[in-house]
Protein backbone atom coordinates (compact mmCIF):
# COMPACT_ATOMS: atom_id res chain seq x y z
CA UNK A 1 0.00 0.00 0.00
CA UNK A 2 2.83 2.38 0.89
CA UNK A 3 4.61 1.62 -2.40
CA UNK A 4 1.48 2.56 -4.37
CA UNK A 5 1.34 5.93 -2.65
CA UNK A 6 5.02 6.58 -3.40
CA UNK A 7 4.47 5.71 -7.07
CA UNK A 8 1.45 8.03 -7.27
CA UNK A 9 3.41 10.90 -5.69
CA UNK A 10 6.38 10.32 -8.00
CA UNK A 11 4.07 10.28 -11.03
CA UNK A 12 2.44 13.52 -9.89
CA UNK A 13 5.86 15.19 -9.49
CA UNK A 14 6.95 14.06 -12.97
CA UNK A 15 3.70 15.32 -14.54
CA UNK A 16 4.00 18.70 -12.77
CA UNK A 17 7.62 19.06 -13.93
CA UNK A 18 6.65 18.17 -17.51
CA UNK A 19 3.80 20.71 -17.47
CA UNK A 20 6.12 23.41 -16.10
CA UNK A 21 8.73 22.72 -18.79
CA UNK A 22 6.06 22.82 -21.50
CA UNK A 23 4.71 26.16 -20.25
CA UNK A 24 8.21 27.63 -19.84
CA UNK A 25 9.23 26.50 -23.32
CA UNK A 26 6.22 28.22 -24.85
CA UNK A 27 7.02 31.52 -23.19
CA UNK A 28 9.17 33.05 -25.92
CA UNK A 29 6.57 32.60 -28.61
CA UNK A 30 4.20 34.98 -26.82
CA UNK A 31 6.61 37.93 -26.77
CA UNK A 32 7.89 37.84 -30.35
CA UNK A 33 7.37 40.92 -32.45
CA UNK A 34 8.70 44.44 -32.94
CA UNK A 35 8.84 46.81 -29.97
CA UNK A 36 9.27 50.51 -30.77
CA UNK A 37 10.89 52.94 -28.34
CA UNK A 38 8.16 55.15 -26.92
CA UNK A 39 10.36 58.26 -27.00
CA UNK A 40 12.03 57.54 -30.40
CA UNK A 41 9.95 55.54 -32.86
CA UNK A 42 12.96 55.10 -35.18
CA UNK A 43 14.47 52.72 -32.59
CA UNK A 44 13.11 49.22 -32.21
CA UNK A 45 13.83 45.77 -30.79
CA UNK A 46 12.58 42.83 -32.86
CA UNK A 47 12.23 39.59 -30.89
CA UNK A 48 12.09 36.41 -32.98
CA UNK A 49 10.29 33.23 -31.91
CA UNK A 50 13.60 31.32 -32.02
CA UNK A 51 15.09 33.43 -29.18
CA UNK A 52 17.15 35.76 -31.37
CA UNK A 53 16.71 39.51 -31.63
CA UNK A 54 17.82 42.50 -33.65
CA UNK A 55 17.75 46.04 -32.25
CA UNK A 56 18.00 49.23 -34.24
CA UNK A 57 19.12 52.18 -32.11
CA UNK A 58 20.59 55.52 -33.24
CA UNK A 59 23.76 54.82 -35.21
CA UNK A 60 23.90 51.05 -34.78
CA UNK A 61 22.28 47.68 -35.16
CA UNK A 62 22.62 45.13 -32.36
CA UNK A 63 22.06 41.37 -32.68
CA UNK A 64 21.98 38.58 -30.18
CA UNK A 65 19.75 36.24 -28.24
CA UNK A 66 17.22 36.74 -25.50
CA UNK A 67 16.07 34.62 -22.60
CA UNK A 68 12.77 34.99 -20.80
CA UNK A 69 12.10 33.91 -17.22
CA UNK A 70 8.64 34.91 -16.10
CA UNK A 71 8.38 38.55 -17.16
CA UNK A 72 12.15 39.18 -16.93
CA UNK A 73 13.97 39.36 -20.26
CA UNK A 74 17.74 39.25 -20.71
CA UNK A 75 19.14 40.46 -24.04
CA UNK A 76 22.60 39.00 -24.69
CA UNK A 77 24.35 40.84 -27.49
CA UNK A 78 27.02 39.34 -29.71
CA UNK A 79 29.47 41.97 -28.42
CA UNK A 80 29.19 40.44 -24.93
CA UNK A 81 26.97 43.15 -23.41
CA UNK A 82 23.79 42.14 -21.60
CA UNK A 83 20.68 44.15 -20.81
CA UNK A 84 17.96 43.06 -18.42
CA UNK A 85 14.38 44.31 -18.50
CA UNK A 86 10.78 43.29 -18.03
CA UNK A 87 7.87 42.52 -20.33
CA UNK A 88 4.24 43.06 -19.36
CA UNK A 89 1.77 42.48 -22.18
CA UNK A 90 2.88 44.60 -25.14
CA UNK A 91 5.29 46.73 -23.10
CA UNK A 92 9.01 46.10 -22.63
CA UNK A 93 10.97 48.22 -20.14
CA UNK A 94 14.73 47.96 -20.55
CA UNK A 95 17.41 48.24 -17.88
CA UNK A 96 17.67 52.01 -18.38
CA UNK A 97 13.93 52.47 -17.83
CA UNK A 98 13.23 53.09 -21.53
CA UNK A 99 9.75 51.97 -22.57
CA UNK A 100 9.25 49.95 -25.77
CA UNK A 101 5.78 49.11 -27.11
CA UNK A 102 4.94 46.18 -29.40
CA UNK A 103 3.03 47.05 -32.56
Amino acid sequence: MKEGLVVKKATLVVLCCAAFMLIAGCGKGGVDGRYYNKSNSASYIHLEKDGSFVAQVPGKELRGEYALTGNVIVLSMKNGHEDRGTIQGDTLVDGDGEVWVRQ
